[in-house]
């Protein structure tokens, strides 16, 4: 099943956290397929003419753990660990890989629809004493949409681990090039780049603008970007071409920024730690906003 909502500018896509999807890595309870204002698509697609649709990312997909989640490192092999938002995977004997595929006890989740948002939950249950209840709420607004999330462990373990959103962004399946341009609340130095994989030298970077010179053949991705800065939690990608602009503001303490890309598809990737002792239980927030300039 798959819900939409829609306000006079916006209309979202969500599957229901149990459809589509049943890949191991992304968080089930925000699965927005697709995004579009005023007629323009925004959402996007990981891979083109993949041979699985299914288990790979499209849309405005978010993830939890995704170097390394909550009890992997504690599981021998056959045994099962949380991936939060999906349910139990199951270990093998090697180190974790968001790349693979682990087989899945789905977790429970509930459902609550409205005209203008989707409420989903999702109850991991005791397992290696770790457990945790994640409530999302996905609202459409006038110009844009906001996803807001809650965690509770309700373990007798901490949770370690943080949550992005990978934000596949495609403005009307135009090619990513020379149009785009992605302003940062930072100015990055790539010298403190965590990870630079530009093989074909496209990225330039003038102050605190993240411009391409054309449309990359490869992919692309600059790791921990933001280095040891920690700014407010905010990007605005705009398309020159199509006078149109996308942000994304979070109320969080910016972890680190990612990003990836390809020729089809850019994705700005904001980082929240979570740090969770038992019985306690936090709260965040990313909204997105579109213009026409």
């Amino acid at each position: 099943m798959t819900y939409s909502l829609s306000s006079k500018n916006v209309t979202l896509q969500v599957d229901h956290p149990l459809k589509n999807y049943q890949g191991s890595r992304f968080d089930c309870t925000g699965k927005i397929i697709n995004v579009k204002f005023k007629g323009i698509e925004i959402s996007g697609v990981e891979r083109i003419q993949p041979e699985n649709t299914n288990i790979l990312g499209r849309g405005f997909y978010n993830e939890f753990g995704m170097e390394n989640p909550i009890g992997y490192d504690e599981a021998k092999p056959g045994d099962w660990f949380h991936k939060i938002g999906i349910g139990l995977l199951q270990r093998d004997e090697n180190p974790y890989s968001f790349l693979k595929n682990y087989p899945i006890k789905p977790a429970q989740f509930e459902v609550e629809e409205s005209k203008l948002s989707l409420k989903i939950s999702c109850i991991g249950d005791l397992n290696s004493g770790y457990a945790y209840r994640l409530h999302k709420e996905i609202k459409v607004l006038e110009n844009g949409f906001e996803i807001k999330s809650q965690l509770i462990n309700t373990g007798n373990k901490t949770i370690n681990t943080n949550e992005y959103n990978h934000n596949f962004i495609a403005i009307n399946k135009e090619p990513i090039d020379e149009n785009i341009g992605l302003k940062l609340p930072f100015f990055p130095k790539r010298e403190d780049f965590f990870e630079n994989v530009d093989p074909e030298k496209l990225i330039s970077i003038k102050g605190n603008l993240v411009e391409l010179k054309n449309s990359p053949s490869k992919d692309f991705f600059l790791g921990k970007i933001n280095g040891e800065q920690s700014p407010e939690p905010n990007w605005e990608l705009t398309h020159k071409k199509l006078k149109f602009g996308i942000s994304e503001i979070g109320d969080f303490k910016l972890q680190k920024f990612n990003l990836w890309g390809c020729n089809h598809v850019i994705s700005p990737e904001m980082y929240f730690e979570i740090n969770l002792a038992p019985h306690q239980e936090v709260s965040w927030s990313r909204k997105y906003i579109f213009t026409n300039f």
